[in-house]
C-alpha cells in the first residue's frame, strides 16, 4: 500500500501491479543493461542473462551490488532498459523505428 504524507492510502501494490500489465509488454535481449524499477531490488541494475519466451521475466545478473553476485529472476514489468551516454542504440517502434545513433544524454 502506498500512502502520501499524510497517512491516507493513495493505492495498494496490486493496483500498480494490474495498471503495469496493461502496458505494452517490452523486449529484452541477452546483454542489455536493465534498473529494476519496483520491488525489493529497485534501483539494481544488471545485465540480462536470458528472457522467458513469453516476455514475462528476464534472468539478470547484478553489476552495481558488491555482495550480491547471483543470478536473479525479475518480471519484466519491474525492469526498465538502462541507457549510458555513448551507447549504440537502435530505434524498434514508433515513428523512428529503425533510426540508430549514439545517446548523447541521460536524465536522472
Amino acid at each position: 500500500m502506498v500512502k502520501d504524507d499524510d497517512g491516507k492510502e493513495l493505492y495498494t501494490f496490486d493496483e500498480i501491479l494490474s495498471s503495469i500489465k496493461d502496458v505494452k509488454k517490452h523486449i529484452y535481449q541477452q546483454h542489455e543493461r536493465v534498473e529494476v524499477i519496483l520491488g525489493d531490488l529497485k534501483g539494481l541494475i544488471g545485465i540480462v542473462q536470458s528472457c522467458k519466451p513469453d516476455g514475462s521475466s528476464v534472468v539478470l545478473k547484478p553489476t552495481n551490488a558488491k555482495d550480491f553476485t547471483d543470478v536473479i529472476e525479475v518480471e519484466c514489468a519491474w525492469v526498465t532498459k538502462k541507457f549510458n551516454v555513448g551507447d549504440n542504440v537502435t530505434i524498434l517502434d514508433g515513428m523512428h523505428k529503425g533510426m540508430a545513433g549514439i545517446v548523447m544524454h541521460v536524465d536522472q
